[in-house]
């Protein structure tokens, strides 16, 4: 029996069947495919639920220095107003404790800006790596032949 004549073939050409043994490897080196994309598509989900929690750690921690900036912010304010007190009673130079209380709260302000927006680029840039893999990883398992 000779092999049918594909239509998208030159005229005149015929394709070959593989034999079984090739057909079983190529279907066996597929498998091992998918299954590698699986388990890729796997550690890049965990990944990102490792990230998330990170991320999740990390807000918690810039919760926690923004409730103690915040509270030392608000006990300068009252050293401030303890001093302005005084000041009053011409005990203290008020513009200058005044502008020193200013430049200590603009630090601390800007330090705290600074760190959150560290922690957020991190994130981000984090989450973006970890969606591309896993959208690359989905491309890859649609691709694959053997659903």
């Amino acid at each position: 029996m000779s092999p049918t004549p594909r239509r998208d073939l030159a005229p005149g050409t015929h394709q070959q069947r593989p034999s079984l043994t090739d057909f079983a490897e190529q279907f066996e080196s597929v498998v091992k495919e998918k299954q590698d994309l699986a388990s890729r598509l796997t550690k890049a989900l965990a990944d990102i639920s490792a990230i998330t929690q990170l991320h999740q750690r990390a807000h918690a921690e810039f919760d926690r220095e923004r409730t103690r900036l915040n509270s030392e912010i608000a006990g300068l304010r009252a050293q401030v107003l303890g001093l302005t007190c005084r000041a009053q009673n011409g005990t203290i130079d008020d513009a200058r404790v005044q502008s020193l209380l200013a430049a200590r709260e603009r630090l601390i302000r800007d330090e705290f800006e600074r760190k959150f927006q560290e922690l957020t680029v991190a994130v981000k840039q984090e989450r973006s790596r970890y969606t591309e893999e896993v959208q690359k990883l989905k491309t890859q398992l649609s691709n694959c032949i053997c659903k």
